[in-house]
C-alpha cells in the first residue's frame, strides 16, 4: 500500500511537467518561420514620365516598409514575400485600366527578360500541385484594387523563392538569403487609349526572420 501512495505522489509531481511538455509541443507545431526582405524599388516607364517614390508602413508584425511609386496616371505600392508580389494599385484618371500580364516579362536583369509565368495552385483528389501558366490581362475596375500574383521564380532563379532565397527546411536560417540580388518586372498598362510600359527593378537589401505562432 505504501508503494501505491509513493507512485501516486510521483505521478502528481510529474503531471504538471507532462502538461507543460504537451503545451510546448503544441506551440512548436503551430510555429511558422516568417521571412521578409527589405526591398529597394526603381521604376522606369516608356514613354518616360516624372514620378516620385514613397514608403508605406507594413503591418506591426513585419519589420520593413513597402516601396511605392506614383506618377500622373497611377499610384502603386508593392510588397514582396518569398512567394508572391502583392500590388496595391490606384488609377488616378480612369476606371478602365488594363494590366497586361499577358505581355509582361521578368528576369534577373533587363537584359535577361522572358515571358512572365505565374504559379497556379490547384487541388485534386486531395493532392495539391503548383503548375506554371501564362497569365492573362486583367482590368482594374475600382479606383483602388489589390492584386496578388505568384511568379514562377524557378524559371529565373535557382530556387522557387524570390531573389533565389533558400531558407533552411527546419528553423530559422538560410542556405542563401537572396540579399544583393535583383529581379525585374516589365508590365504594360493601358488606359484611356494610351499605353505605358513600366519596368520595376526590385533589389533585396536586407532580410529578417522571426517566429509566428498561430
Amino acid at each position: 500500500m505504501q508503494n501505491l501512495f509513493s507512485i501516486g505522489r510521483i505521478a502528481k509531481r510529474l503531471l504538471p511537467i507532462a502538461c507543460l511538455l504537451l503545451v510546448l509541443t503544441g506551440c512548436e507545431s503551430m510555429r511558422t518561420v516568417m521571412t521578409q526582405h527589405k526591398v529597394e524599388m526603381v521604376v522606369e516607364s516608356i514613354p518616360s514620365s516624372e514620378g516620385r517614390y514613397f514608403f508605406v508602413p507594413s503591418s506591426p508584425a513585419f519589420p520593413f516598409e513597402h516601396p511605392g511609386y506614383e506618377d500622373s496616371d497611377i499610384r502603386i505600392v508593392i510588397s514582396t514575400t518569398l512567394w508572391a508580389l502583392n500590388f496595391r494599385l490606384e488609377s488616378k484618371d480612369s476606371t478602365d485600366t488594363l494590366l497586361r500580364w499577358d505581355e509582361a516579362r521578368y528576369g534577373e536583369s533587363e537584359n535577361a527578360l522572358q515571358p512572365f509565368k505565374i504559379i497556379r495552385r490547384y487541388r485534386k483528389h486531395g493532392e495539391e500541385k503548383d503548375i506554371s501558366v501564362k497569365p492573362v490581362a486583367s482590368v482594374l475596375t475600382a479606383v483602388e484594387e489589390q492584386v496578388g500574383i505568384y511568379p514562377d521564380y524557378q524559371l529565373i532563379f535557382d530556387s522557387p523563392y524570390a531573389f533565389g532565397t533558400q531558407p533552411l527546411q527546419q528553423g530559422q536560417g538560410f542556405i542563401d538569403d537572396g540579399v544583393g540580388r535583383s529581379m525585374v518586372l516589365e508590365l504594360p498598362i493601358e488606359y484611356d487609349g494610351h499605353r505605358v510600359i513600366y519596368r520595376f527593378t526590385f533589389t533585396a537589401t536586407d532580410v529578417q526572420q522571426w517566429n509566428s505562432y498561430h
